[in-house]
């Protein structure tokens, strides 16, 4: 069985306020997007009608708003707990706000700089394909669901409308969901790239909140044993069975195993058997 050092244990919780600041940050763009796709598809069915709306469907989706929106995300905290990873691993402080300040611009010095940028633009052009599809793709199954239960209850075009208009409940628990599954995913990303760039061998862990909503195929990896940091983690998973991942919210992982996670991953220094930390070849 693991047990976590203390500094871990700051560590993770540091992790959870930042984590926090993001959600929030990025919370408010992403109710406005939904809200715009509600708005947009009820103004058409209230004007021209159901039959309208669902030729037009797949193109209401404003895809280059949500693109721009996740790009931001995904940029801005990868290279944040990258650099704050990086810092508190051995052999590797870089200095915080030079690169950023690097990894920032199309410029900069250093091999671990072009490294980072390469692993950063290649990392964030493959989610935002996935990301952009199930995102709008659930939100187009949302409104037909409201407009199906619609058309069964008898109702008309514009009842149909007024109906998808006052989901901005919905959409404040969805946009909130998103905020926190993603940033937590760029978040353990970001650690994950600077410890693969760590001149030193290194082992991870994977951290879970405590409370009431942590599930418990999470709650308990607090028992998990520290492995080597190319190593998988394995989760229960219902509809997938045992799944692997190489860090919490990793996109191998099912959506039951993502959505809503505040789960971390840590990393230490491998030593040999004296005691001595092992260097990467």
């Amino acid at each position: 069985m693991a047990k976590l050092a203390p500094s871990e244990i700051t560590t993770h919780r540091a992790f959870l306020k930042r984590q926090e600041v993001y959600e929030a940050r990025y919370y408010a763009p992403l109710y406005r997007y939904l809200n715009s796709i509600y708005t947009r598809a009820a103004a058409m069915i209230a004007e021209s009608g159901v039959d309208a709306y669902r030729s037009q469907q797949s193109k209401m989706m404003q895809g280059l708003r949500l693109e721009a929106i996740l790009r931001r995300l995904y940029k801005e905290i990868l290279i944040k707990e990258a650099v704050l990873q990086s810092d508190v691993l051995p052999g590797q402080k870089m200095g915080h706000k030079d690169v950023i300040d690097d990894l920032s611009t199309p410029f900069g010095n250093g091999n671990t700089i072009k490294l980072w940028r390469g692993l950063i633009d290649g990392y964030i052009n493959v989610r935002l394909t996935g990301r952009i599809t199930d995102i709008n793709a659930t939100t187009e199954r949302a409104i037909s669901r409201i407009i199906e239960k619609a058309i069964a209850d008898g109702l008309g075009s514009r009842e149909t409308a007024r109906l998808i208009r006052k989901q901005t409940g919905f959409n404040k628990n969805r946009a909130r969901a998103i905020a926190r599954t993603e940033t937590v995913t760029a978040s353990n990303q970001g650690k994950y790239m600077a410890a693969l760039t760590s001149p030193v061998v290194l082992e991870k862990n994977w951290v879970p909140t405590p409370g009431p909503r942590t599930r418990p195929t999470h709650a308990a990896m607090s028992d998990h044993p520290w492995i080597d940091i190319d190593a998988l983690f394995w989760l229960d998973s219902l509809k997938r069975g045992i799944e692997p991942g190489r860090y919490p919210c990793d996109s191998t992982l099912s959506a039951e195993n993502v959505i809503n996670c505040r789960c971390s991953v840590v990393f230490r220094a491998k030593r040999d058997k004296t005691g001595n930390i092992i260097q990467r070849l």
